[in-house]
């Protein structure tokens, strides 16, 4: 039957593709994890969060250009601990009669703030805040602890958001190898600066032998896609060999 050799035919072309697809995306993610020094990358936690039913169909979508990486990226910068433990927090909160301000939050007096491990909401999330022990917690408000709680203890409860216009900040540390030349630290420090990105602390160690540098900064960023765009700019700088994150 022709009609069934047609069909058995684009079957497999459609086989095809998909498994060229989920090799492409394995490889385009794979690297830009590994620059990003995104080694344990949850892709369960990640896969859920995008609505996709395994992890073969993140890659195909990878590899097929329907998921682009600066949005899987945005998705890795909200799980990864790293991170999430060294995000500044800024918040206001919303009270009947607001105080004075202490670290950004309106109305607490000087209770402290932290982000709630169960849950990790990102600045993007709607969030709710519990009160224990003269501390804040901040849980994204689907988070099934807070749900709990909610119901436990409706007294602990105060209304909370993001301020407006905030970034968290992280601060993260990039390797940059490269041969010696006239310029080079002017040419990186442009780059880092166009993308505004404050750095902290730097570090080289010079091999006069190979006419080599080793360069280590410690740098302020607020999203793993600008890290990324800073990267592949920094590795298209002459003489630079690599640069990565730690």
């Amino acid at each position: 039957n022709t009609t069934r050799a047609k069909s058995k035919i684009q079957q497999w072309y459609k086989l095809q593709a998909r498994e060229q697809n989920i090799a492409d995306g394995r490889l385009i993610m794979d690297r830009e994890f590994r620059r990003l020094a995104l080694s344990d990358v949850d892709l369960e936690a990640l896969i859920e969060r995008l609505s996709l039913p395994t992890v073969d169909d993140f890659y195909e979508k990878v590899g097929s250009s329907e998921l682009e990486v600066t949005q899987v990226l945005v998705l890795a910068q909200q799980l990864d601990p790293r991170l999430k433990k060294d995000s500044q927090l800024s918040l206001i909160v919303a009270e009947k009669d607001p105080q004075t301000s202490v670290h950004g939050i309106v109305g607490v007096g000087n209770m402290r703030v932290e982000i709630a491990s169960c849950c990790h909401p990102g600045v993007h999330d709607a969030i709710s805040g519990y009160i224990e022990d003269n501390k804040a917690y901040i849980h994204s408000q689907d988070c099934e602890q807070l749900l709990q709680l909610q119901n436990d203890y409706p007294e602990r409860f105060i209304k909370v958001s993001w301020s407006e216009g905030f970034e968290e900040i992280y601060n993260i540390e990039l390797l940059i190898q490269a041969y010696e030349r006239r310029g080079l630290i002017r040419d990186i420090s442009a780059v880092l600066d166009e993308e505004k990105m404050n750095i902290l602390e730097l570090s080289s160690l010079t091999d006069k032998q190979n006419n080599t540098v080793d360069m280590q900064f410690k740098l302020e960023v607020t999203s793993l896609e600008g890290l990324s765009r800073v990267l592949t700019r920094l590795n298209r700088l002459p003489n630079v060999y690599l640069a990565e994150r730690k």
